[in-house]
């Protein structure tokens, strides 16, 4: 008895999903994510990077944990699948000579049509679910932290391109970027990095980049506002 370890990788670029698909012994078609064995469990992310470019020849922007499961394979042996989400930044791929061809396709597409097996259509289900989740954590702290900033005198001056940007003194010093608050808010990154405010193109930007688990939000917005 043994523990295998694979993996299942659900590939994004431009908010669409890749299916891969290859033909089978008998003629049929089947269609797959894109998944191998994990031989290395502590260094998962650099074996899906090297899996990757081995079978679509593309690298990884970025990768995190999605879920997994277990099962016992006809050997005897546990079988742990997990999945990973992965972006990467080309949508024309090389294949392997393990695929025959590619697509695509849009999460809800992959949800509707009948010729994917179910559980490409559960991983793309709870995946779904979990993007409106993240919708929803967005508008809530979108709110929090225009809340806090109003609070210490800051006025909102515009919003353009879904960016809401606060002024002190008639100077912009902070924007609140959609795509920003799901790296600042969203506990699901744990990323290795400090806070710091950063100045670009002379616009302060507050930028928090890692979990807000052990940080006081507050007297972070309120740091920054200071150093107006």
């Amino acid at each position: 008895m043994s523990v295998v370890f694979k993996t299942k990788l659900l590939i994004q670029n431009a908010g669409r999903l890749l299916v891969l698909a290859c033909t089978d012994e008998k003629g049929g078609i089947q269609y797959d994510f894109l998944g191998g064995d994990i031989k290395d469990i502590d260094n998962i992310q650099t074996e899906i990077s090297k899996l990757i470019y081995k079978e679509v020849h593309a690298r990884v922007k970025r990768s995190e944990f999605f879920s997994k499961s277990s099962s016992i394979n006809s050997e005897g042996n546990t079988l742990i699948t997990i999945y990973y989400l992965c972006e990467i930044g080309v949508d024309v791929l090389k294949l392997s000579q393990d695929y025959d061809s590619y697509y695509w396709l849009e999460i809800d597409d992959i949800i509707a049509q009948p010729v994917l097996p179910a559980w490409i259509k559960g991983a793309a289900l709870l995946l779904s679910s979990k993007l409106k989740q993240k919708q929803q954590i967005e508008k809530k702290n979108e709110k929090s932290i225009a809340k806090i900033l109003t609070s210490l005198g800051a006025k909102e001056t515009k919003r353009a391109n879904g960016s809401i940007h606060f002024s002190k003194h008639n100077k912009t010093f902070c924007i609140i970027d959609k795509a920003w608050i799901q790296i600042l808010f969203d506990d699901s990154y744990n990323l290795d990095f400090d806070y710091k405010i950063a100045t670009r193109k002379g616009i302060q930007w507050l930028q928090v980049e890692k979990s807000t688990q052990n940080i006081d939000l507050k007297q972070l917005v309120i740091s920054a506002f200071e150093l107006v």
